[in-house]
């Protein structure tokens, strides 16, 4: 029985540049999220544009990581960082977009048949909504109530998978760009490219482990190292993260050596 062939996806309005460097669709991550964040005059947003590109290694990724797995708990992190993607600058029309998950109130309505995950559809419901509920939110979709305020950085980060175009990050400036008229929006589009997919799974994690493995019995120990040693071999950083938390930082050399061995089993693979 043949494999079915994910439908073809739909195509973009305008290819604007190809291979666009991780480097700057996470920067420009940021400094969407900041913006959000501390909002300020012209100048203010430009010193922490500033910021962000003069930050480098291993502090950008912590950064990065904190901002897209703690505090928006979003996948940007994760397909940002991973070898097996790619991305380009295109321009899309709305109509062509796939809303994806954000949280359960606004799932509820944006994953109903009535909107079936359409930014169209969903746009529409909100004008309806907020007409009818202007000071009240009972669905607790207030985030995307209409603000008459310009949207500073105007791109969104979109992924492509199984033939659809699917928002990664950006829904509140998209309903909003929406609402000003927009029936296109530029964005940042990470596809498979072939290579190994080895996503990040960030420091914190490692070390959440690492001490999970010092404070627990033997049998939580043998499936601490089980899950650690997975981890390790399906991401970009398990390793590093490894070498800096169970081996260079701990002064507890049962522990280093716990860490040499996860290093080791790596390297006979």
């Amino acid at each position: 029985m043949k494999d079915k062939k994910a439908p073809a996806a739909p195509l973009p309005e305008r290819v604007i540049r190809t291979e666009v460097s991780q480097i700057e669709v996470r920067k420009y991550f940021l400094k969407a999220e900041l913006r959000r964040v501390f909002p300020g005059p012209k100048s203010f947003r430009k010193t922490i544009d500033s910021q962000i590109d003069s930050i480098e290694g291993l502090e950008f990724w912590r950064l990065f990581e904190a901002f897209s797995f703690a505090y928006r708990l979003n996948y940007v992190f994760h397909y940002v960082g991973n070898s097996g993607y790619s991305w380009n600058e295109e321009r899309w029309s709305i109509t062509n977009l796939t809303l994806t998950g954000t949280n359960p109130e606004i799932n509820a309505v944006t994953y109903s048949s009535e909107i079936e995950r359409s930014p169209l559809k969903f746009c529409d419901y909100l004008k309806k909504y907020f007409f009818e509920y202007p000071k009240d939110d009972p669905q607790n979709l207030g985030q995307f109530r209409p603000e008459k305020k310009a949207v500073f950085y105007p791109k969104i980060l979109l992924r492509e998978e199984d033939g659809k175009i699917l928002l990664l990050d950006g829904s509140n400036r998209l309903i909003s760009l929406m609402f000003a008229g927009k029936e296109s929006v530029a964005a940042f589009v990470g596809r498979k490219n072939g290579k190994e997919e080895k996503p990040r799974i960030g420091d914190s994690t490692f070390l959440l482990l690492r001490n999970l493995y010092v404070n627990s019995d033997e049998k939580v120990k043998a499936a601490t190292i089980k899950v650690t040693r997975k981890l390790i071999e399906m991401s970009k950083d398990g390793k590093g993260a490894v070498e800096n938390y169970w081996i260079r930082h701990p002064r507890d050399e049962v522990l280093r050596k716990v860490g040499r061995m996860l290093i080791a089993k790596q390297k006979r693979q």
